[in-house]
């Protein structure tokens, strides 16, 4: 069996998830009071691909601001909760669940996505995962 393990944040961690929330509610114009759920999410990469210029952020910030407001979407909506999984590809971010050991990597999912240009995605990744999430705890018990 593969190495990996899962352990919980630590303050840096918490922080860096804190700066890209921020971010993410920049990036939409919108306080802290407002969830961002997938809708507001496929709109901030909506307005993000129409900016241009030195007001645009890097595609690797965009991916991180709106890959942790996913996350943290997942962590509030799916009863999960923030990890960092090291294995032997090296040690990334995600959510997870226990005991079904459920893994998702936001920042990765969205960077793929991205990457490949895709946009108005998190309405239908949040469906599949959640449809995925649920299917997998039904069968645990």
């Amino acid at each position: 069996m593969a190495y990996q393990s899962i352990e919980p944040l630590n303050d840096a961690e918490l922080g860096w998830i804190a700066e890209n929330l921020a971010s993410a509610r920049s990036l939409l114009g919108i306080s802290g009071d407002v969830p961002l759920d997938p809708a507001l999410l496929d709109r901030a990469l909506a307005i993000w691909h129409q900016r241009s210029g030195q007001s645009r952020l890097q595609p690797n910030d965009v991916a991180n601001a709106l890959g942790i407001a996913f996350g943290q979407y997942l962590v509030d909506n799916l009863s999960m909760q923030w990890a960092v999984v090291a294995d032997a590809h090296g040690t990334e971010l995600a959510v997870h669940s226990s005991p079904s050991a459920i893994l998702v990597f936001p920042t990765v999912a969205v960077a793929k996505r991205i990457g490949a240009g895709e946009a108005g995605f998190f309405e239908e990744l949040h469906k599949q995962i959640s449809t995925d999430v649920r299917r997998i705890r039904s069968q645990s018990h």
